[in-house]
């Protein structure tokens, strides 16, 4: 039977194109370029025809035990406190559960906008429809011929468990000519200037050990050995035989293009637990969600089953999200997928709507949820920040201008929402201030004061906490705090937040 999510890259793997970092490492720029083209074909015919697309992926098995890990996991201990400000305010992600990537495949379609034409670059364009070819050849061989992330050949460190003992190149090279390294070799990558730390080795010293044959064209990238005496070059150790992939192909995500990420199940499934806890005994807890996105609030709602019953509502205008194969959206997919395998006292319902969440009051069986929903909780678009498809439908696209989106979008939106929600209920609402190319848009301000002017009452801001720290380029050398906005300390170590704003709904 086909599947429809996306549980093996075998296509990628066993094909041609897999080859190993040696292969890679020896060729020179014509060949290189010419396997770029032969890569870029084959994950195009992967992903069109075998719905694989250049991603991490996971087996069925793991997926299941993902789900069940969820299902099972204890919300304790998710709220943590804010040392900067002493309040237990902050909402810290789990054990990670990247499960619900595997069923929406069309993730590698969305793209991170440029505000200035409102386009933007992603997996699918630079893949499937051969956009920038001189920018992609140029990111592949960053990302893999040189393994700009350095897990293909990392660097030999001076205390390292590979530097043999060593402090420099030169000591180094003749104790690896001695006694080796077995299955592995070395190449030399030229630097202005070496990181402190590690082994490094001169032109004129590279020279001579050639004419020793110490050092061979092999242990160049390309084989090109034409540089100065006073060069300098660190050394990079790699393991012979080890193909590409499947281990690296995620870095297409990172080095070639940003692609957006899917919200955190572990944290939906905290947010729906907190604020319908009052509410579990219920027959049945209705909830909506107007920006379903790639499904991490939903999985969030199925793994609540053991101790409540919840009927989930999504809207979401991405045809890509829908599966004409099979007449039903991947969020109903997910949801079938989830019940037939996780039994528990109770089970999931969901109703999902392929329209946005601007018009979705004008939908007469979206109508019959009016006054009857007792959470709402959504991550909406970012303005221009992430482009999900093609669709005119998407909000960036209908609604181009910062303006035009916030009162075509953004207030009918939550002007639907507080219409929709019984009195006495919660709304949380997911959304961070952009800025593009030095310009500015205040989308928490505005969301803020939208829900007031439709007479919520603002009760409290809840922070989710985003994954590693801040960056120490960003910490101010005098005030030792992050220059960024939005900031926590979490155990003594500062990390970046995003804000989850709580409403009420005065009976």
């Amino acid at each position: 039977m086909k599947s429809y999510h996306h549980n093996s890259n075998d296509y990628i793997t066993n094909s041609h194109i897999n080859i190993t970092f040696d292969e890679l490492l020896s060729m020179d720029n014509s060949r290189f370029e010419e396997w770029v083209m032969e890569f870029r074909e084959e994950v195009k015919r992967s992903w069109v025809d075998h719905n694989q697309p250049p991603i991490r992926t996971m087996d069925d098995k793991t997926i299941l035990s993902q789900i069940e890990r969820l299902t099972d996991m204890s919300i304790d201990g998710t709220l943590q406190i804010d040392t900067m400000t002493n309040s237990k305010d902050c909402i810290v992600m789990k054990s990670p559960i990247s499960c619900t990537n595997t069923f929406f495949p069309n993730m590698g379609k969305m793209k991170d906008i440029n505000t200035n034409d409102m386009d933007g670059d992603s997996l699918w364009g630079f893949f499937v429809e051969g956009k920038k070819t001189t920018q992609f050849i140029s990111s592949i061989r960053r990302n893999y011929k040189f393994d700009s992330f350095y897990t293909l050949s990392p660097v030999v460190k001076k205390n390292g468990t590979n530097s043999l003992g060593c402090k420099d190149g030169k000591k180094w090279v003749k104790t690896y000519n001695e006694i080796g390294i077995p299955n592995h070799n070395f190449w030399l990558e030229p630097l202005d200037k070496i990181p402190r730390g590690t082994i490094s080795i001169k032109g004129n010293v590279v020279e001579d050990f050639i004419d020793k044959g110490l050092i061979t064209s092999k242990n160049f990238n390309g084989g090109n050995v034409e540089f100065s005496k006073t060069q300098l070059f660190r050394i990079r150790l790699y393991k012979e035989g080890k193909k590409l992939f499947p281990t690296n192909i995620n870095f297409l995500r990172k080095g070639l293009v940003m692609m957006g990420v899917n919200f955190p199940s572990t944290i939906s499934k905290f947010i729906y637990h907190h604020f319908t806890e009052d509410l579990k005994n219920q027959s049945e807890i209705t909830i909506y969600d107007p920006s379903s996105g790639y499904g991490g609030r939903l999985m969030g709602c199925l793994s609540l089953n053991s101790d409540r019953k919840i009927h989930y509502i999504g809207t979401d205008p991405n045809t890509d999200n829908w599966i004409p194969e099979l007449g039903i959206s991947r969020y109903e997919y997910m949801g079938r997928y989830f019940n037939n395998n996780i039994k528990r006292r109770n089970q999931t319902t969901f109703e999902t709507f392929m329209e946005g969440s601007e018009v979705i009051h004008l939908n007469r069986e979206f109508q019959k949820y009016k006054g009857k929903i007792d959470f709402i909780f959504t991550s909406p678009p970012y303005f221009g920040a992430e482009g999900y498809s093609e669709d005119e439908t998407q909000s960036f696209k209908k609604f181009p201008s910062y303006e035009e989106w916030r009162d075509g979008f953004l207030k009918q939106t939550l002007e639907t929402c507080v219409e929709y929600l019984k009195p006495g209920r919660w709304m949380c609402w997911n959304i961070a201030d952009v800025q593009f190319n030095g310009k500015y848009y205040p989308l928490e301000r505005d969301s803020v004061e939208i829900m007031k002017s439709l007479g919520m009452k603002y009760q409290q801001r809840y922070k989710m906490v985003l994954s590693g720290p801040v960056q120490k380029k960003n910490v101010n050398k005098y005030t030792r705090l992050p220059s960024t906005k939005n900031f926590c300390g979490i155990k003594g170590s500062f990390k970046k937040y995003e804000p989850i704003f709580c409403f009420y709904k005065p009976d």
